[in-house]
């Protein structure tokens, strides 16, 4: 797949808006399926939540980073504690978490 064709699409059908950078993998991500780089406009995902969750799952994790893509760019509350964000995100059916991965590590309470 190429993901940054696959999210111009996403962006497309689900925003009506285009997605005009770059997305790429990063398997350095660990709690978390995406990011947004405000900085040059760049969305990076997890591989993980591709492969182990599949591509319903993947593309709710799309539209949340789409989220921030497009209110930022359009001067909104871009940010999980804005109303802006937290409005479109149920609009558009994403997810605001990441259901836990297979291969990610429970870590132990220890008590003492």
């Amino acid at each position: 797949m190429n993901l940054t064709d696959y999210v111009k699409q996403v962006s497309l059908e689900d925003f009506g808006r285009p997605f005009i950078h770059q997305a790429q993998w990063n398997s350095r991500l660990r709690s978390t399926g995406g990011r947004f780089f405000p900085k040059d406009g760049h969305l990076d995902f997890n591989p993980k939540v591709y492969q182990e969750l599949g591509l319903d799952v993947f593309r709710k994790i799309v539209r949340h980073e789409l989220c921030h893509y497009h209110l930022y760019f359009q001067g909104k509350g871009y940010q999980h504690k804005d109303r802006d964000f937290k409005e479109l995100l149920k609009e558009v059916d994403g997810l605001r978490y990441v259901p836990p991965l297979k291969t990610q590590s429970q870590s132990a309470y220890l008590v003492y």
